[in-house]
């Protein structure tokens, strides 16, 4: 399904970029309905794609040492998941799974790269918003973290 750039604009990784780098990428992403409960990842599968909640909420959980998965966080819209793979090919180091109905744009490597080598500076330009927004999250995470074992602290004493 063709992505309406204008849609782009909804997610702050878009907000800063110029009008013609958003319509080019807008040609490279890929809009898919995800009904609820379907795992977008599963932790130690190969990642590839990364995507874009444009409506919806996901749960993004981790495999504690007994093997029972462990909610981190729930990802809402205008949120982003999987962006490593943009620039790696490694393993992905959670399960991110739909908890409600959801509207996803997905964000292949492939056709990233390709894009990349057409459009540098545009790729670069649009990897900078994503290493901001992902400056941002690592923050927030950094918060709840510590957050939470400031309480486990407290409760301790």
């Amino acid at each position: 399904m063709p992505v309406n750039p204008d849609s782009l604009l909804t997610l702050n990784v878009f907000c800063e970029l110029d009008e013609d780098i958003v319509q080019a990428l807008a040609g490279i992403l890929i809009e898919k309905n995800v009904p609820s409960g379907t795992h977008l990842f599963v932790e130690e599968q190969k990642g590839e794609t990364v995507f874009f909640i444009m409506e919806g909420k996901v749960s993004v959980s981790r495999k504690a040492d007994g093997g029972e998965p462990v909610q981190l966080y729930d990802a809402e819209e205008g949120d982003f998941l999987g962006e490593f793979s943009l620039f790696e090919s490694g393993m992905r180091q959670v399960t991110a799974t739909t908890k409600e109905d959801c509207t996803l744009l997905m964000l292949r490597r492939k056709d990233f790269l390709r894009f990349s080598e057409a459009n540098p500076k545009a790729a670069f330009k649009f990897t900078w918003e994503m290493g901001r927004s992902c400056a941002e999250k690592i923050r927030a995470l950094e918060k709840m973290f510590f957050e939470g074992f400031n309480r486990t602290v407290e409760s301790k004493a």
